[in-house]
């Protein structure tokens, strides 16, 4: 009686669980991150809502990348990343590696506080498991880089296109769309260290990687081990770390190509649209 008991009491409070069916045709206008920041007198920012045709492929690709490489391919949760960052927490004895989807990330945003409880990650797993069953992958994207946070006040990718390059995100290069998804797991603390020697790091492997996706020149390879940031993601940080002298972009796709993949994992290749790409500019401007 004991055990029909709790999957009685379970079952009713997984299905009572918000599922994103709410935001299958209508848009959000604030999310649960926004209220949390107003709340702890952060700035309070607004959407600035774009649709997923009208963000740079660029980003798009290099959010994927960094955030979910295997986001088109699981339902929800990684079951793979999810181990190993258990494994990781485990042998740092701290809970810091969370190895969350971007649905997952998606449901923290719009249901949830940036606390890192295991209640909060349990509870984020199951709502990213009932979105995947209401939303495509192509909304869930769409969602995702619409309200995410990139700064303090800054939601969504077309307010950090505007906040850090003064451009429309439609009209993001290779190099500001890897920037922008090298500082993802922690916005707060380089917002104001667009340099720090991590961000770097991982804005330029991410760059080689959508070179090589982006162009007709060479298959894609297999998305790369990204070098880690700092983990203290979820709340601003004490302290700031140093900045460092940004290297100068490769002068070529091939020269920008020569990265370390430590596993092979599948490509991630958008629903409906073409395994090639036509790549954005090659501007090269600094990565802000």
């Amino acid at each position: 009686m004991l055990l029909a008991g709790t999957a009685i009491v379970g079952v009713t409070w997984y299905t009572t669980l918000p599922d994103g069916s709410e935001f299958a045709h209508t848009n959000p206008h604030r999310t649960a991150m926004m209220r949390y920041r107003t709340a702890k007198g952060g700035p309070t920012g607004a959407i600035a809502w774009e649709p997923l045709s009208r963000i740079a492929p660029a980003l798009r690709r290099a959010v994927v990348i960094a955030e979910d490489s295997n986001f088109y391919h699981h339902k929800g949760i990684d079951w793979e990343a999810t181990w190993s960052a258990m494994q990781r927490d485990w042998h740092r004895h701290r809970f810091s590696h969370g190895g969350s989807t971007i649905t997952q990330q998606l449901a923290k945003n719009l249901y949830l506080e940036p606390r890192k409880t295991i209640w909060r990650k349990a509870t984020e797993a199951l709502i990213a498991l009932r979105m995947e069953q209401h939303l495509s992958k192509a909304r869930l994207l769409e969602l995702y880089l619409n309200v995410v946070e990139w700064g303090r006040g800054v939601y969504g990718a077309e307010a950090a296109a505007q906040h850090y390059f003064g451009k429309p995100a439609s009209d993001l290069t290779i190099d500001e769309a890897a920037w922008m998804a090298a500082i993802l797991p922690s916005p707060l603390r380089y917002e104001a260290h667009p340099r720090a020697r991590p961000v770097v790091s991982r804005a330029s492997t991410i760059r080689g990687y959508l070179e090589r996706q982006l162009s007709e020149q060479a298959p894609p390879i297999a998305p790369p081990e990204l070098p880690p940031l700092p983990p203290d993601e979820e709340e601003e940080p004490a302290t700031s770390p140093s900045d460092t002298a940004l290297p100068p972009p490769p002068s070529s796709p091939s020269a920008a190509s020569s990265i370390n993949a430590d596993e092979p994992r599948p490509t991630p290749v958008e629903p409906g649209s073409s395994t090639v790409e036509s790549a954005p500019p090659q501007q090269h401007a600094p990565m802000y």
